[in-house]
């Protein structure tokens, strides 16, 4: 049994609240407060979030339908599973990595490739490096590299005439030869059995 009497409700002041009805209020507003602080945090911080993602996919998006068309082939290409291996050659003072390798529609394959130098790849003497599909009507691909920087990533498209293996020279802008380095797509492809 319980030792307290019970309170007498007739003996109250009708202007004056007991403290157990005062504990009980405060008790409840801090719950209320804090409930909504929680609430208000999380509410922004959905809205962030949601807003991130929707920026993000925005800018991806308007990245790529402004993007060279090799460039836009390697970004469409969700799958990714076409090019497991990932060749690199030595060409003087130059390395270059193929990335990937991503069959266009129209015939022909968009590469991605990585050149690293020694020296920088543009200086202000204007030293520009391009990627030469040696063929008919093969586009050279310019290296957009920041001066004084050593490595930069180019995409390059090839025709459907040059096939499944050809030739890439590295030039510079004035003509000069670096090296030519070949390609052959077959031998990039995964092997799945």
């Amino acid at each position: 049994m319980n030792d307290e009497t019970p309170i007498d409700l007739q003996l109250l002041d009708p202007e004056e609240t007991p403290d157990v009805v005062k504990r009980a209020m405060r008790r409840f507003r801090w719950r209320i407060v804090i409930l909504t602080v929680v609430l208000v945090v999380l509410a922004a911080s959905l809205i962030g979030w949601g807003a991130g993602v929707f920026l993000e996919s925005r800018r991806t998006a308007e990245e790529i339908a402004n993007a060279e068309p090799a460039k836009r082939a390697i970004m469409n290409d969700h799958a990714g599973a076409y090019t497991c291996n990932t060749p690199a050659f030595a060409l003087g003072d130059f390395q270059v990595a193929l990335l990937r390798a991503i069959p266009v529609p129209e015939g022909g394959w968009a590469l991605h490739l990585v050149i690293h130098g020694e020296t920088p790849l543009a200086s202000g003497t204007g030293r520009f490096m391009v990627f030469v599909p040696l063929g008919p009507d093969a586009e050279p691909a310019q290296i957009p590299a920041q001066s004084e920087t050593t490595w930069a990533d180019a995409f390059v498209l090839t025709p459907a005439s040059l096939g499944d293996t050809f030739d890439i020279q590295l030039r510079d802008l004035h003509g000069g030869l670096a090296g030519t380095f070949e390609v052959n797509t077959a031998a990039l492809a995964c092997d799945f059995s």
